[in-house]
């Protein structure tokens, strides 16, 4: 692992053996509790409620806030079920674990569960609910509690009551008076309002904070950052740090640095990975979305890096010295941003859902366009070499380059459909209500172009008739030279028509157009020359190369 003065606690090892050693030690509960907060809370997950007793009896009440933090909410909604399964955990190892757990949660998330699950009654005060209700003690002897749940529910709450009563008796009585006036909302509310200030503390900023890690190079700009002595975030917390591998850019250039310069950049670092995950709306439970998540964030820093100029460590660590963490994956993260703002524009044409730019073949703008539309902007595996389904982040300049090549030949085709031929989104919608089938580019193009070379006035787009496209072989192509090819005639035609479908573009676009045009029609012409003129078409054929 690299740069492991930045990594505490972090192995390869498994969950189960990681508690092991931790056990294993001459004071388990300082091991466990010299864990960081993300550290503990990540390996109580991966263990999960059934198999992490013995960790959780061990922790401090700090690093078991942290873990319903994590866990134990829906977004601004508390998650009863999750709490309960966390508290019951305890029970495992130590007979009043129950109690423990619940007086380690705050005073008002403690108040909301007591409220969701039991009535309280206090003599002299308020009215006996009458026969059918069961009351039971507690240690005032003028309160009563009516558990409000049913079988096993109502067994486990009065199991937590008695325990909480054994263990802290005056806490108990405290807390249950605590909430007769209280609503369930405000209590709810105020927990939510401590869970945020510690999710702060730990780096999770408020959404609209968060959100601007994906805001354009240069929009808040601060380099030079200081570390902050003592931070939880000073080192990478484990199960970050192995999403590193030695041989990457950012591990090269964090061995390059100095101490001082290395923990600043770590808590960059730290402060980035959160601010994703929570501007996506990552749970932080689920483990496989978080690293993934992780993992993307590191390819996109990468790339940050090459776009600035980084070749090797030494590179690398001046330009996260001098930029900030945030900065370079901001600058990372553009490249994708910007092809998919392009993507965006070229689906409002309405012509390139789910068709080619030109070949007879499957073409990969569906899947590039389907990736960069993404909810962040993907690289297509379409693209990769061998090419494979799926998608990945950005890693290199050369995916943003494959990419662009690609994009560029899907708006060569669509300005050479839409702006010349006036076939529109609306246009493929319509057509595809008639014939059931949304056309391709390059289908339409032909089918107006054989319209126009059997003598209609314009380029237009209509159903081509079988009779229209034998028209079309018969007057059009000639095999003088053993190869089809249009005759005389019609090449001058053809010249002069191409010529007319120039258009004020860039040069690269312009050339893409260009070879589009006569691309479609060089595959309209081997394909139907390599047809005997006496050979009537089938109507299933003309539908590979024509709208039909």
């Amino acid at each position: 692992m690299t740069s492991i003065k930045l990594v505490k606690g972090a192995n390869s090892a498994s969950p189960a053996e990681r508690l092991a050693s931790l056990l294993d030690t001459a004071d388990p509960k300082l091991s466990v509790q010299a864990l960081s907060l993300l550290d503990f809370a990540h390996l109580a997950l991966a263990l999960g409620p059934e198999s992490s007793s013995e960790l959780l009896i061990l922790a401090s009440q700090k690093q078991f806030k942290t873990l319903l933090d994590i866990d134990a909410w829906d977004r601004d909604r508390v998650n009863l079920k999750r709490v309960h399964k966390w508290i019951d955990a305890m029970s495992q190892a130590d007979n009043m674990g129950m109690a423990k757990g619940f007086l380690s949660l705050d005073p008002e998330l403690a108040g909301f569960i007591l409220l969701k699950e039991i009535k309280l009654y206090v003599e002299g005060e308020d009215q006996d609910p009458g026969e059918g209700h069961v009351l039971h003690p507690t240690p005032d002897p003028r309160v009563f509690v009516e558990i409000m749940l049913d079988g096993e529910e109502h067994e486990r709450v009065l199991k937590m009551l008695d325990e909480i009563y054994s263990l802290n008796p005056a806490a108990a009585v405290r807390t249950l008076l605590s909430i007769r006036a209280a609503l369930p909302s405000e209590l709810e509310e105020q927990a939510l309002q401590w869970r945020c200030a510690r999710m702060e503390d730990l780096g999770f900023p408020p959404m609209e904070e968060a959100l601007d890690v994906y805001a354009k190079p240069g929009s808040d700009h601060v380099a030079h950052y200081d570390p902050v002595e003592g931070s939880d975030l000073s080192y990478l917390p484990g199960f970050y740090a192995d999403r590193l591998s030695p041989d990457e850019l950012i591990s090269r250039a964090l061995d390059g640095m100095d101490g001082r310069q290395s923990t600043a950049i770590t808590q960059q670092l730290v402060s980035l990975f959160n601010r994703i995950l929570t501007a996506d709306r990552i749970k932080l439970s689920d483990q496989r979305s978080t690293l993934k998540k992780i993992a993307t964030a590191l390819d996109t820093i990468t790339l940050g890096l090459e776009v600035l100029g980084a070749r090797d460590g030494e590179t690398a660590s001046r330009i996260l010295l001098d930029q900030g963490v945030k900065e370079v994956f901001r600058f990372g993260y553009r490249q994708g941003a910007e092809l998919a703002e392009r993507a965006r524009r070229l689906k409002r044409i309405g012509l390139l859902g789910g068709t080619e730019p030109g070949e007879l073949h499957e073409s990969p703008v569906p899947q590039v366009m389907s990736a960069l539309l993404s909810s962040r902007p993907k690289f297509s595996r379409r693209l990769d070499e061998p090419a494979v389904t799926g998608i990945r982040p950005f890693k290199t300049l050369y995916d943003v380059e494959r990419t662009k090549q690609i994009l560029d030949q899907a708006e060569a085709a669509a300005l050479l459909v839409h702006r010349v031929i006036g076939f529109s989104g609306k246009a493929i919608r319509s057509m595809a209500e008639e014939t059931g089938k949304a056309p391709s580019l390059a289908n339409a193009f032909r089918t107006a172009f054989v319209r126009r070379a059997i003598g209609f006035e314009t380029f237009d787009l209509e159903i081509l008739e079988v009779s229209q496209v034998n028209e079309f072989r018969k007057a059009c192509i000639s095999m003088e030279s053993g190869r089809p090819e249009m005759n005389q005639k019609t090449a001058a035609w053809m010249e002069s028509s191409l010529d007319s479908l120039k258009m004020p573009l860039p040069e690269e676009l312009q050339e893409h157009v260009s070879r589009l045009a006569g691309k479609w029609i060089t595959d309209l012409l081997e394909e139907l020359g390599s047809i005997p003129n006496n050979m009537e078409l089938d109507p299933r054929y003309i539908g590979l190369l024509f709208v039909a």
